[in-house]
């Protein structure tokens, strides 16, 4: 937890620094790995998950969301009420 705005910035801008690398090496990675006839293909399975996260993603929180919803009603409701 940060215990300044200024310390929370911080972190964000390392974690930025460390997480923009993610993608140029494991797209370097896969034009070693796989052949020139075979990166046009290995690349667009790997951006799959680019273009299908953001679409899928807000749905399957919606249905988790509401399958558990049950659950942590009965849950709270059998926790004590403290003063």
């Amino acid at each position: 937890m940060a215990d300044s705005l200024g310390m929370l910035i911080m972190a964000r801008i390392l974690q930025g620094m460390g997480g923009g690398a993610l993608q140029p090496v494991s797209q370097a990675v896969m034009l070693e790995t796989f052949p020139q006839e075979k990166r046009g293909i290995s690349m667009s399975i790997y951006s799959i998950g680019v273009i299908v996260a953001p679409i899928l993603g807000p749905g399957l929180l919606a249905v988790v969301s509401l399958l558990l919803a049950p659950i942590i009603f009965l849950y709270r409701k059998s926790q004590p009420i403290a003063k």
